[in-house]
């Protein structure tokens, strides 16, 4: 175990703190920040070639990476309520403006209006993203699985993208076919995980082109897969497929606002509900993105 990188982890984590503490932090630079003390636990974590004994007086570095997860577990969510308040706030003021309460706008005004509460709804998407990859990888997310019908996550996935299709021109098509297995899951969380996929399949297509999902009895299993016709991925790309925070350096990828957090925390999602993610992709023409899950038996 390397004691180096968990005094690495030990140091960035107490240098959030202290920010925390005065004010200093900077919310957009806080998921990469938790990203590198995750690395350097995990680096911890890792077995070396050859692991030098440690005097019988010194603590086990098993359980300093412990600690020091568990007090990075318990900052995220402490970070996560304090960076919610203020964008609740600033939220919730601008929709009044934006109502007119206290006055009428003019179009410039609006049009203002219009960006700051843009950009307060993707801060508030990433930081619930971030706070659930978060827990995702410290083993700590909560699931309340229930007996429920594919079709409901179906229509709940389609009711939160078809305004997105709608405003790129992209043909939004799901195909549902009847007697699909029965499923005991935390509903929400995979609507969530498919909403992921079919947010990314729009944002990587080309304006005017299709996105379809299509769902399947897989052998009792619960099988829906997204495709697009979009910017597909090369070989280099696959190989960080489902690295929290990494994204291609591809124009088009580069083009679209994002943190490369969608198909990571969908990933975590589905596979913490006993199902698997698949994948088909070629560079320039599209790709194919799904997940399965086991059907209640």
């Amino acid at each position: 175990m390397s004691q180096e990188s968990l005094q690495q982890a030990r140091a960035l984590l107490d240098e959030m703190k202290e920010q925390a503490r005065n004010g200093t932090m900077i919310p957009f630079r806080v998921p990469g920040q938790i990203d590198a003390i995750i690395a350097l636990l995990e680096s911890a974590a890792a077995p070396e070639a050859a692991p030098p004994a440690a005097p019988a007086s010194d603590v086990d570095p098993a359980t300093l990476i412990q600690k020091s997860q568990e007090e990075l577990s318990q900052f995220i969510s402490v970070a996560v309520h304090e960076m919610r308040i203020p964008l609740t706030s600033i939220r919730g003021y601008s929709d009044m403006l934006a109502k007119g309460v206290l006055g009428e706008l003019n179009p410039q005004q609006m049009q203002f209006m219009d960006t700051v509460r843009s950009n307060v709804l993707r801060m508030d998407r990433l930081i619930a993203d971030f706070n659930d990859i978060a827990k995702i990888r410290a083993g700590r997310l909560h699931l309340e699985p229930k007996m429920d019908m594919p079709k409901n996550i179906l229509l709940g996935a389609e009711k939160a993208t078809r305004p997105l299709a709608e405003e790129k021109q992209i043909a939004l098509t799901f195909v549902v076919p009847d007697g699909l297995p029965l499923l005991n899951v935390d509903s929400g969380r995979v609507t969530q995980a498919l909403r992921n996929l079919i947010e990314n399949a729009i944002a990587y297509s080309p304006e005017g082109s299709a996105v379809t999902v299509t769902a399947s009895d897989d052998g009792g299993r619960f099988r829906v897969a997204v495709e697009d016709h979009g910017v597909g991925m090369t070989a280099e790309d696959q190989a960080h497929l489902g690295e929290p925070f990494w994204r291609s350096e591809h124009e088009v990828v580069r083009s679209v606002k994002g943190h490369g957090l969608g198909y990571a925390v969908a990933k975590g999602l589905i596979e913490a509900q006993g199902g698997g993610m698949f994948y088909q992709t070629v560079f320039e023409q599209g790709s194919t993105f799904g997940f399965w899950l086991p059907g209640l038996k």
